[in-house]
Parts: structure tokens; sequence; C-alpha cells
């Protein structure tokens, strides 16, 4: 049996997944923890959709390719002290232009307002990712680090 080693490679590309993964999951972290404190501690106010509209962005090659649909609503709100913000709600629930929903803003950043009726679920998507990239990461790690167990028999052998 052979063994070839780890390899390089396979290990800076292995480390850089479980890497991208934990600064995915600090980033959801900050995200969570910001909406949280926003509707503990957050004012409320009424916002009115301005308008919905949708982007599609394509990725991959051939047979490969998918398209992703991004919906978007502008919300439009007043802050008590009279100040106007827009927001561009992504991936929120569907809404109808003229539509009347509640917000909730922490006074010293209006512009990052969250609606009220937004799903638990929504911040699921960002731990799935973090967990998958962190999870892929040590599999590649664990088989870069894992000797070579293929032995290949030389050809020239065969032949009697």
């Amino acid at each position: 049996m052979t063994d070839h080693g780890p390899s390089t490679a396979g290990i800076l590309a292995s480390l850089a997944f479980v890497a991208l993964g934990i600064v995915a999951g600090i980033a959801n972290a900050r995200q969570v923890d910001r909406v949280r404190r926003t509707f503990a501690e957050g004012l409320a106010a009424e916002a009115v959709v301005l308008a919905t509209y949708k982007t599609e962005s394509t990725s991959g090659v051939g047979d490969n390719r998918s398209t992703t649909t991004t919906h978007h609503t502008i919300l439009a709100f007043r802050t008590l002290d009279g100040r106007e913000f827009r927001l561009d709600e992504r991936n929120g629930r569907r809404r109808a232009v003229g539509d009347r929903i509640e917000v909730r803003y922490l006074p010293e950043r209006p512009d990052r307002a969250v609606a009220v009726d937004r799903g638990p679920g929504e911040d699921i998507a960002g731990w799935v990712l973090c967990i998958l990239l962190i999870a892929g990461g040590l599999v590649g790690l664990a088989i870069s680090l894992s000797p070579n167990s293929i032995d290949v028999p030389n050809p020239r052998t065969w032949i009697h």
C-alpha cells in the first residue's frame, strides 16, 4: 500500500471552508442579535408599502445553471421625531402596494427597521449555510488527513 501523505491543498481548502463558516456564523449571530434587540427595545411606527419588485440572478454553467429570485418590498415610515425612512425589505412576506404594516426601529439606527410580522424562521437559512460550510470543511479535512488507502497495482505485473 502506498501512502502519499496529506494533501496540503486539500487541507488549506478545507480550513478555508471552516473559517468561512465561522465568519458567516458570527455575521448571522450579529444579525439575529440586532433583530432581537430591535424587537425588544425598538420604537413602533407604521410603514406603508410604496412598491414591490423582484430581481433574478443566474449562476452556474450549462445544465448546472440555476436562477434565484429575490422579492423586494419598498417600505416607508416616519420616526417619532418626524424623519422619513425607506427600507428595501428582501425576501420577506409578499405585500401589496398600499399595505400598512408595523415596523420597529432603534432610535439610533432607524435605517435598520424590522417589520413586526417578520417570520421566526427567516434567520434559519443563515444558520444552515454556516453548518454546511463548517461540516463540508471538516469532512474535506478528514479526507485530506486520512492516509491514501487506494493501492493501484502496476499493470506490467499482470502478465506472467
